[in-house]
Protein backbone atom coordinates (compact mmCIF):
# COMPACT_ATOMS: atom_id res chain seq x y z
CA UNK A 1 0.00 0.00 0.00
CA UNK A 2 1.12 3.67 -0.78
CA UNK A 3 -0.19 6.89 0.62
CA UNK A 4 -1.37 8.31 -2.34
CA UNK A 5 -3.73 11.55 -0.83
CA UNK A 6 -5.34 13.06 2.34
CA UNK A 7 -9.06 13.30 2.50
CA UNK A 8 -9.20 16.35 4.78
CA UNK A 9 -13.01 16.25 5.85
CA UNK A 10 -12.34 12.59 7.00
CA UNK A 11 -9.55 13.54 8.66
CA UNK A 12 -11.18 16.75 10.26
CA UNK A 13 -13.99 14.27 11.29
CA UNK A 14 -11.71 12.06 13.10
CA UNK A 15 -9.87 15.12 15.04
CA UNK A 16 -6.98 15.84 12.40
CA UNK A 17 -5.99 18.36 10.39
CA UNK A 18 -3.83 18.04 6.82
CA UNK A 19 -0.61 20.01 6.84
CA UNK A 20 1.10 21.07 3.50
CA UNK A 21 5.07 21.45 4.10
CA UNK A 22 7.00 24.25 1.75
CA UNK A 23 8.39 20.94 -0.50
CA UNK A 24 4.20 20.61 -0.97
CA UNK A 25 3.90 17.13 0.72
CA UNK A 26 1.06 16.72 2.72
CA UNK A 27 0.76 15.14 6.16
CA UNK A 28 -1.76 14.16 8.46
CA UNK A 29 -1.33 15.52 12.02
CA UNK A 30 -3.82 15.17 15.45
CA UNK A 31 -5.39 18.54 16.19
CA UNK A 32 -3.91 20.70 19.22
CA UNK A 33 -0.43 18.99 18.16
CA UNK A 34 0.31 20.51 15.50
CA UNK A 35 4.08 20.60 14.92
CA UNK A 36 6.33 23.03 12.20
CA UNK A 37 7.33 21.37 9.19
CA UNK A 38 10.83 21.27 9.09
CA UNK A 39 12.37 20.82 5.35
CA UNK A 40 15.18 22.79 3.81
CA UNK A 41 16.73 21.77 0.66
CA UNK A 42 20.82 23.15 -0.81
CA UNK A 43 20.91 23.38 -4.73
CA UNK A 44 24.87 23.29 -6.43
CA UNK A 45 26.48 22.72 -9.45
CA UNK A 46 25.14 18.94 -9.82
CA UNK A 47 21.48 18.66 -8.50
CA UNK A 48 19.91 19.43 -4.61
CA UNK A 49 19.82 17.75 -1.62
CA UNK A 50 17.12 18.32 1.19
CA UNK A 51 15.58 16.94 4.58
CA UNK A 52 11.93 16.67 5.42
CA UNK A 53 12.02 16.37 9.36
CA UNK A 54 9.02 16.60 11.60
CA UNK A 55 7.08 15.83 14.61
CA UNK A 56 4.05 13.17 14.22
CA UNK A 57 3.12 12.90 17.94
CA UNK A 58 3.59 9.77 20.38
CA UNK A 59 7.11 11.05 20.31
CA UNK A 60 8.02 10.32 17.49
CA UNK A 61 9.12 11.98 13.89
CA UNK A 62 9.25 11.29 10.48
CA UNK A 63 12.28 11.99 8.21
CA UNK A 64 12.79 12.29 4.51
CA UNK A 65 15.81 13.27 2.75
CA UNK A 66 17.13 12.75 -0.59
CA UNK A 67 18.88 13.88 -3.93
CA UNK A 68 18.20 15.10 -7.13
CA UNK A 69 20.81 14.93 -9.15
CA UNK A 70 21.86 15.81 -12.91
CA UNK A 71 23.05 11.94 -14.07
CA UNK A 72 22.98 8.63 -13.31
CA UNK A 73 24.44 7.52 -10.14
CA UNK A 74 26.16 3.89 -9.55
CA UNK A 75 27.10 4.18 -5.65
CA UNK A 76 27.07 6.62 -3.03
CA UNK A 77 26.05 6.83 0.86
CA UNK A 78 23.51 9.06 2.72
CA UNK A 79 23.90 10.40 6.97
CA UNK A 80 21.33 12.44 8.13
CA UNK A 81 22.41 13.51 12.24
CA UNK A 82 19.60 13.71 14.67
CA UNK A 83 19.94 16.08 17.64
CA UNK A 84 17.26 15.73 20.48
CA UNK A 85 17.06 16.73 24.09
CA UNK A 86 18.30 12.91 24.90
CA UNK A 87 21.47 13.77 22.80
CA UNK A 88 22.03 12.69 19.28
CA UNK A 89 22.19 9.92 16.57
CA UNK A 90 23.35 9.03 13.06
CA UNK A 91 20.99 7.59 10.42
CA UNK A 92 23.02 6.41 7.45
CA UNK A 93 22.09 4.63 4.37
CA UNK A 94 23.89 3.05 1.76
CA UNK A 95 23.06 4.11 -2.13
CA UNK A 96 22.94 1.69 -5.33
CA UNK A 97 22.32 2.51 -8.58
CA UNK A 98 19.50 4.64 -8.98
CA UNK A 99 18.44 7.29 -12.21
CA UNK A 100 19.61 10.44 -10.42
CA UNK A 101 17.01 10.94 -7.95
CA UNK A 102 17.38 9.18 -4.52
CA UNK A 103 14.48 9.37 -1.08
CA UNK A 104 15.22 7.82 2.27
CA UNK A 105 12.75 7.59 4.63
CA UNK A 106 12.51 6.23 8.36
CA UNK A 107 10.01 7.20 11.67
CA UNK A 108 12.14 7.78 14.64
CA UNK A 109 11.30 7.40 18.77
CA UNK A 110 12.69 10.32 19.72
CA UNK A 111 12.78 12.63 23.21
CA UNK A 112 9.62 15.31 23.60
CA UNK A 113 11.03 18.93 22.85
CA UNK A 114 13.12 20.69 20.17
CA UNK A 115 15.21 18.58 17.74
CA UNK A 116 17.53 18.95 14.75
CA UNK A 117 18.50 17.43 12.04
CA UNK A 118 20.94 17.96 9.56
CA UNK A 119 22.45 15.75 6.39
CA UNK A 120 26.15 15.99 6.97
CA UNK A 121 28.15 16.78 3.86
CA UNK A 122 31.04 14.77 4.63
CA UNK A 123 29.34 11.60 4.76
CA UNK A 124 26.22 12.39 2.22
CA UNK A 125 27.31 11.83 -1.41
CA UNK A 126 26.29 9.98 -4.88
CA UNK A 127 28.74 8.50 -7.29
CA UNK A 128 27.51 9.33 -10.93
CA UNK A 129 28.39 6.79 -13.66
CA UNK A 130 31.12 8.90 -15.08
CA UNK A 131 32.55 8.89 -11.48
CA UNK A 132 31.94 12.80 -10.58
CA UNK A 133 31.11 12.32 -7.01
CA UNK A 134 28.42 14.99 -5.41
CA UNK A 135 28.39 15.43 -2.26
CA UNK A 136 25.17 16.76 -0.11
CA UNK A 137 25.48 20.78 0.81
CA UNK A 138 24.17 20.01 4.07
CA UNK A 139 20.54 21.23 4.66
CA UNK A 140 19.29 21.73 7.80
CA UNK A 141 16.42 21.94 9.80
CA UNK A 142 14.38 21.74 13.12
CA UNK A 143 11.35 20.49 14.17
CA UNK A 144 9.26 20.11 17.69
CA UNK A 145 8.75 16.45 19.37
CA UNK A 146 5.56 15.74 21.15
Amino acid sequence: MTVTGFDPAVAAAHGYVIQTGKDGRQHSVKKGQLSPMGYDEVTGNCGLSYINFNGIGGSAASLATGFQVIAPVASGHWEVSITDNSGGSNQPWDIGPNNGTWDGYRTLNLTNGGALGTVLPDYSYAVLDDGTICSSGGPTTTTDIY
